[in-house]
């Protein structure tokens, strides 16, 4: 999918339009981020809140605040190095709910596959751990591909390969104020 992205088969706009509820972002957040999307694909450098604001009927802080929402959430990642925001823990999330929506695991609302792939029945503990390795963006079949192609047999080596996974997505960030002018 993220190479359907990449060479605008599938538009990220209408991704972002039709599940931005679903990741916890509200009205205001998706038109920040739509008009970054745009400003960002037109001019390619970081836009400011005070740039938005010329486009929008709330204040620059309001705006601020959307924006301290959005990488609170971490659907949005600042690259310092290449002074560029990235959409892409907003877009895997995004797909992984596309996955999880169309596979075979949607009504395994408890792992079962998990559960019968190791042999071991899982608490309620193990299935928030693994619920928050979905809401980070990785979907139940790449899980189910991870354990029968790795061969993996037990809990604690799934959760050791997801953590590593999810580490290696993750891009650290340091404070920097992207929005002042």
């Amino acid at each position: 999918m993220i190479k359907l992205i990449e060479n605008n088969l599938l538009n990220e706009k209408e991704l972002v339009l039709n599940y931005y509820s679903k990741l916890g972002m509200n009205e205001n957040q998706l038109v920040i981020t739509l008009l970054i999307m745009s400003m960002v694909k037109k001019n390619s450098k970081i836009c400011t809140s005070n740039e938005l604001a010329m486009f929008m009927n709330i204040s620059k802080e309001q705006i601020d605040t959307e924006m301290d929402d959005l990488f609170t959430k971490k659907l949005l990642v600042l690259d310092v190095k290449h002074k560029v925001l990235s959409f892409d823990p907003m877009l895997k999330r995004i797909l992984a709910m596309i996955e999880n929506e169309t596979e075979t695991f949607k009504n395994d609302k408890n792992f079962e596959f998990v559960a019968n792939k190791i042999e071991k029945k899982l608490s309620f503990e193990d299935i928030v751990q693994l619920n928050s390795f979905v809401e980070a963006g990785i979907s139940k079949s790449k899980i189910n591909e991870i354990l029968i192609t790795k061969k993996l047999t037990n809990l604690n080596e799934l959760i050791k390969e997801l953590a590593s996974i999810t580490n290696q997505e993750k891009k650290s960030l340091t404070w920097f104020n992207w929005l002042a002018d």
